[in-house]
């Protein structure tokens, strides 16, 4: 069968060495042994394949480290190691596309990778590897400055420390996708991040990130911002409010103060936005009520002021969840909150609202979770709620409610376990 150009045993249930005589099919362009039960070495013989352009090796148990002639490979346009039990050093000689790396794999990110003139996805993450020789500088990160059609920079979850370097703006106009997620990059996110306008995805969640420079406003073509769990201080940039096609901002567990910007109310697209535990203070801006396609809204455990803008009505899209938990708004809940139909949770818990409960909360009958405790809430439960048929936790502790707890309360339908703490 040495004519045989395509071979894919993929997705059974074979054991046992994968066999050095397939090197014999010199014409193979394309192996897939993937999501079988393979053990032992990758086959160093492989490297006589100079034809091949796909391996796919993934979802084994594979062991041992990746054989260096893999690079006498010269056709190879895919590789995929993913989930198996390689441990080592990456080669240096490694060429073509690097893909999928998930595995134990150590040490240093070779600066070779920069002579891969063709490198389009480049996936390191979830392995023990570092940066630079004491793990201070992400300088391998100027070599990739050179692979001209990067798309896509997957490095999060391994031990990477130090700052960003400034050369990360000269990376590739084509990268769309950047993950550096669950490392340990300290210092302030580099002015040069708003070169790469091509970025849709910038991915940064749990490091030590200190600041967020204005240039981030360039990246106009964004969607998904993650800079929740690390260590930023100050206020939120308001050159957020330029980056038209937002669709998730996510500053979760920092340490930003200062008040929300107005100009997030620009923000068309966005759906998503979680600012919870932080240091913020103000009121919450009405121009934030204008973000018309707001799915979720998560501005819990912070030290905002003020009423609740009657404008909270605009939410009519807000599908998920309305958290403004533990912060110290007050005034009276505002009657437009019964425009919220399709929310499935509000927790307005631990702020200093008064007034009665407003009947109209009764139209959210999609919601399956409400909490107005620790308030200065007044007045009876209101009969309203009673209409929210799916509603299985119901926490109106430690208010100033009076009357008697309404029989409906009872007449729950078997099949669900409700919560009430009233």
């Amino acid at each position: 069968m040495t004519n045989l150009t395509y071979l894919c045993l993929s997705e059974n249930s074979l054991t046992g060495a994968i066999p050095s005589f397939l090197s014999n099919l010199t014409r193979l362009t394309d192996l897939e042994l993937q999501v079988n039960y393979f053990t032992g070495r990758i086959p160093e013989e492989l490297g006589a394949l100079t034809k091949l352009e796909i391996l796919y090796l993934h979802i084994n148990f594979l062991e041992g480290s990746i054989p260096a002639s893999i690079s006498n490979c010269t056709a190879l346009r895919h590789i995929t190691l993913i989930e198996n039990r390689l441990t080592g050093t990456i080669p240096f000689e490694l060429g073509s596309k690097l893909h999928n790396f998930l595995n134990q794999l150590e040490g240093e990110v070779p600066p070779e990778l920069g002579k891969l003139k063709k490198l389009e996805r480049l996936y390191l993450h979830s392995n023990n590897l570092v940066s630079g020789s004491n793990n201070s500088s992400l300088s391998f990160l100027t070599p990739l400055t050179n692979c001209s059609r990067l798309e896509k920079l997957q490095l999060g979850t391994c031990l990477f420390a130090g700052s960003l370097p400034a050369s990360i703006g000269s990376l590739s106009k084509d990268l769309y996708y950047l993950n550096l997620r669950n490392n340990k990059i300290t210092g302030d996110l580099p002015a040069e991040i708003g070169n790469l306008s091509g970025l849709v995805t910038l991915d940064l969640w749990y490091n030590f990130l200190n600041g967020v420079p204005a240039t981030i406003g360039k990246l106009r073509q964004l969607e998904r911002l993650h800079l929740g769990r690390n260590k930023l201080l100050g206020p939120i940039p308001y050159e957020l409010g330029q980056m038209a096609n937002l669709g998730l901002l996510e500053l979760t567990d920092n340490l930003i103060s200062g008040t929300i910007p107005s100009s997030l109310g620009n923000l068309s697209q966005l759906r998503y936005l979680y600012f919870s535990h932080n240091h913020l203070t103000g009121k919450i801006p009405i121009e934030l009520t204008q973000c018309s396609l707001l799915m979720l809204l998560d501005l819990s455990f912070n030290n905002l002021q003020g009423s609740l803008p009657t404008e909270i009505g605009h939410f009519s899209n807000l599908a998920l969840s309305l958290n403004l938990s533990n912060n110290n708004l007050q005034g009276e809940l505002p009657a437009s909150i019964g425009n919220l139909a399709s929310v499935l949770a509000i927790d307005l818990s631990v702020n200093k609202f008064f007034g009665v409960i407003p009947s109209l909360i009764g139209k959210c009958i999609s919601m399956e979770y409400l909490n107005l405790s620790h308030n200065m809430l007044e007045g009876t439960i209101p009969e309203s709620l009673k209409q929210i048929i799916d509603l299985g936790y119901l926490d109106l502790a430690f208010n100033n409610l009076t009357g008697n707890v309404p029989i409906w309360i009872g007449d729950t339908p078997e099949d669900q376990e409700p919560q009430f703490i009233v």
